[in-house]
């Protein structure tokens, strides 16, 4: 991230707005039952940025919107709105994420059997694969029998907000249109366009942002460089005590993912 955005200048598909907006529980449960075709008579006030950690020695994973449904089946929803430097990040991050979902759903001594439908989604404001796909759905197929699927109950989802093939319904290519920065059409886009409106009117969300733009624009400042070192490790101290992850905080700040890792260490040394 070279810079940080001006409040007012937020659209839905800046990760901080996206998860103050999916806050509101009906719009998130309207937003999953359209991008997936599917009817959820109850959904759990969302979790946004729920911590994943099964061993404090592992990398920590923090989700952006996870909820569930009444029959148990897991969500997880994720903005993206710039590529990140590594093509296969995001495909990593999905396979890594998949398997902390697994292991947080069962507990010692549980069954294979327990594991619960799951569904990671990724909403990107880019392609993310450049074949031109409004979507790319992905599950475990048989390389030599492609009509063969495991039946592990996961499913990955990557949304383009810039794709042209595809046949989506119209209220999911509103959506997408208005994550790709289009003006909102139809009753979710609108409803959702209403709330980031909401949001921003909200000064206690608004000191938020800001405190953390500032925080971030002071460790961009090449002319601080006295003291430097020692700031990027406040912040990140402060960032760690957050559950912000190091994968997090190396996007989060711009800084290689082995520096923030160096970093940490160093806090851990610390407390």
């Amino acid at each position: 991230m070279s810079h940080t955005k001006r409040w007012e200048d937020l659209q839905i598909q800046d990760n901080f707005l996206f998860l103050k907006v999916m806050q509101n529980g009906d719009l998130c449960r309207r937003l999953l039952e359209t991008l997936l075709d599917i009817k959820i008579r109850k959904l759990s006030y969302p979790e946004t940025e729920k911590l994943l950690a099964t061993n404090p020695n592992k990398l920590s994973v923090r989700l952006d919107v996870y909820v569930t449904d009444e029959s148990g089946k897991v969500y997880d929803i994720e903005m993206q709105a710039s590529k990140p430097a590594d093509d296969n990040r995001l495909d990593l991050r999905t396979r890594y994420y998949q398997s902390m979902l697994d292991q947080s759903a069962i507990e010692k001594g549980g069954r294979y059997a327990d594991l619960r439908e799951s569904f990671i989604i990724f909403i990107c404001a880019f392609d993310p694969f450049k074949l031109g796909r409004r979507r790319y759905t992905f599950r475990n197929l048989c390389v030599e029998q492609t009509v063969l699927a495991l039946k592990d109950r996961a499913t990955r989802i990557f949304l383009n907000a810039k794709g042209v093939i595809g046949k989506e319904s119209e209220e999911v290519q509103h959506f997408l249109n208005y994550v790709a920065g289009n003006a909102a059409e139809g009753p979710l886009a609108n409803d959702i366009d209403a709330e980031v409106a909401r949001v921003k009117q909200h000064d206690e969300t608004k000191a938020e942002y800001m405190t953390l733009s500032a925080l971030l624009a002071d460790e961009r400042d090449e002319g601080k460089a006295e003291g430097r070192a020692e700031e990027r490790l406040d912040l990140i101290t402060s960032m760690l005590s957050r559950g912000y992850s190091p994968e997090q905080i190396s996007d989060i700040l711009g800084i290689l993912l082995d520096e923030v890792k160096s970093l940490v260490a160093k806090v851990k040394l610390i407390q």
